[in-house]
This record gives C-alpha cells, structure tokens and sequence, in this order.
C-alpha cells in the first residue's frame, strides 16, 4: 500500500485562473449552505439560543466540501479567504432569515386560537391544507400592511420592533409571536452571520500554508517520545 504523500497536494497546476477557481468554490459552498438554510431556519427557535451551533457546523460543512475546489489557490492571500467567507455567510444569513419567516408562516394557522376553524374545516369535510394556507395568507398580508413592504424586509421589521402580530381569520382570533424579539433578535442574528464565516474560515483558512498541513508523521521523519 503506498502511503499518502502530502507533498503531491502541493503541486499547483500551471496557469491556474484563480477568479475561476474561487468562482467555483465559491459557488459550491453557496449551495451547500442553501440546502442547509432550510433546516437552520427551522433549529434557530430551539431553546437557550442553542440553534446557533447549527451555523457553524454548516459554514464548516459547506466549506470542507468547497475545500477540495480551492486546493489549487495554494497560497491564498487572507484578505481573499476573509472576503469569500463574509459573502458566503451573508447569504447564508439571508437564506435562513427567509426560510425562518417561511416557517413563522406557515404556523401561523396552528396556534390554539384557531381550533374552531380547523375542526370547521374538518367537519365540512375541507382538507386542513386549505385553512393552513389562508392562515399563512393572512399573516402575510397582514405583515406588509403594518411593516411594508412585507415579505422578508416587513418579517425583520417587525421581529425588531415587537415580534407579536394580532391575527384575525372569520371569528377567530390569536397572537402570532416569535421567542426572539428586539434587540435579542438582531444579535442573535448577527451571531448567526459571525458563527458561518467562522465554519468557512476555519475550512478555508489551510489554503494560507503553500503546501498542505498534516499532523501525521511520514515514514522517513524523525520523531521525538515524551514521557
């Protein structure tokens, strides 16, 4: 068996297009952190503001994917890492504040104010998809009236300003709410944007070293016991 050789990782291939190469890396950690948005939408409510190791696990999945495509840019300034990982987790960040306000959404028609409604729908023997989707309907237009222009920009509005939203469907009433409001919102989502690029730039930060780091011994190294 032959044994790995670091050294043969080193080799640049000649005439390397390195806005290429970042392009490529680039864009496939970018997809890979839109696949995972979706989830960290999802985790950013669980308890104590724990969902916050999700973005990083996800800015260090995404880049040791994305790894593999930028080993050619060996030895890679650190301005250019800094740059490629803050874009990165400015989308990643924009990517789940969407999906967390899809989420927000869609539950709206789940709190316990509208059980009257849904067994209604039931009973008249309408899918409760239907009564979902106009609950959700609701809440969003009822976002853009109060914080314009609705949709993502209105959802951060009004996490910022208050996190609770009156909604009224036919006789029915409830206060849809998020746990993090206010200030506690934005840090918390800011933290979210820092904890990405620190994923990424723990995986991208090897490409500083012009060869690549390994913390195993070759055959033909000398090595040192400590007691």
């Amino acid at each position: 068996m032959t044994p790995n050789n670091p050294e043969s990782d080193a080799v640049k291939p000649p005439n390397v297009n390195r806005i290429a190469v970042w392009l490529r890396a680039t864009g496939v950690a970018a997809a890979t952190l839109l696949v995972l948005s979706w989830l960290l939408g999802l985790i950013i409510w669980l308890p104590l503001y724990s969902g916050l190791f999700g973005f990083i696990v996800a800015g260090l999945i995404a880049g040791g994917i994305s790894f593999r495509f930028a080993r050619p840019l060996r030895p890679a300034a650190t301005g250019g890492i800094l740059v490629a990982a803050a874009a990165l987790a400015f989308i990643n960040s924009t990517s789940s504040l969407y999906w967390e306000f899809h989420h927000v959404a869609n539950r709206a028609g789940r709190y316990g104010g509208f059980d009257k409604l849904r067994i209604k729908a039931a009973r008249e023997g309408r899918p409760r998809a239907e009564f979902f989707e106009r609950a959700t309907s609701t809440f969003r237009q009822k976002l853009a009236e109060q914080h314009a222009p609705g949709g993502l920009f209105g959802y951060a509005q009004w996490c910022f300003n208050s996190g609770e939203l009156r909604l009224e469907i036919d006789d029915a009433s409830d206060v849809v709410t998020v746990p993090h409001r206010g200030w506690a919102w934005a840090v918390r989502t800011a933290a979210g944007f820092v904890l990405t690029l620190l994923g990424i730039w723990f995986s991208f930060e090897a490409l500083r070293s012009p060869s690549p780091v390994s913390n195993t011994i070759g055959l033909d190294e000398e090595y040192e016991e400590i007691d």
